[in-house]
């Protein structure tokens, strides 16, 4: 699969990859490293990666046509990936490390996370997850999704996980309004949180993805609405976990809220 390096950002954890497929779409790749009990990202020494999670994120699209107001794409869409350019990606990132096996960390995790909505291009997807599957047997597989509704993408997306184990399912929901919710995550129409509680409901008694509490993600900055004792109410708390991301540590300091690592 040829992948051209267009430039590269470079972060205390890792680094974010601008690429070209042979297609001639432009993705993003990112490679990180999650210490393991840690708060703090730990600056990366060339390939010196032990304990932890070793995170390599994926693009599934170029663009994405969901239009998510915080989203660098701004609702620009250029095209799905197949199951090989997204493969492609993972080796692009081995290749860059090649004295580093996945199988010797506490955790290996390929995200399709990293631009594009997964449940518009589910097809390759599965394709791709089946053959990294056989690739990297104790790989964990992220799968974020905002809850697009579309006719077929929640049987889809139980069949994945009828076939592929080991799945981190994530849904961004970002608010409990809603209202603002609508507003936040782009034009398209999405699952109601009640529907999401039941595709939930249908994923935690699958066979190969019932020991992963669903991720609930939110993304907390000034203004945003969030009633934990309204999740607690539309969803079951042995089958989903909060996940916080803190842009406003004051929060943090003072207890408040707790956000979660790898």
């Amino acid at each position: 699969m040829e992948l051209t390096e267009l430039r590269k950002k470079l972060f205390d954890n890792g680094t974010i990859y601008a690429l070209k497929t042979g297609r001639g779409l432009v993705i993003e790749t990112a490679d990180m490293f999650l210490p393991a009990k840690s708060e703090k990202p730990v600056k990366i020494k060339g390939s010196n990666l032990k304990k932890g999670c070793w995170v390599i994120g994926i693009s599934v699209m170029s663009g994405c046509p969901v239009g998510c107001c915080f989203c660098d794409t701004a609702g620009r869409y250029y095209g799905s990936l197949t199951a090989q350019e997204m493969i492609g990606q993972v080796d692009f990132i081995l290749n860059k490390k090649p004295d580093v096996d996945p199988s010797s960390l506490d955790e290996f995790r390929i995200s399709f996370a990293q631009m594009g909505e997964p449940f518009y291009n589910l097809g390759n997807i599965h394709k791709a997850m089946i053959r990294l599957q056989e690739r990297f047997p104790h790989a964990v597989f992220v799968l974020n999704t905002v809850g697009v509704k579309l006719p077929q993408a929640v049987d889809d997306l139980l069949q994945l996980g009828k076939e592929v184990y080991n799945i981190q399912l994530q849904f961004s929901l970002h608010t409990t309004s809603e209202v603002y919710r609508n507003e936040l995550l782009g034009p398209v129409k999405k699952l109601s949180f009640k529907e999401i509680a039941s595709v939930v409901d249908g994923w935690r008694v699958l066979p190969n993805n019932w020991k992963r509490k669903v991720d609930l993600y939110f993304m907390m900055t000034e203004g945003i609405f969030f009633d934990v004792d309204f999740v607690t109410r539309i969803f079951n708390p042995k089958d989903v976990q909060i996940r916080l991301n803190l842009s406003d540590d004051r929060l943090a300091r003072q207890g408040r809220m707790a956000g979660t690592t790898c």
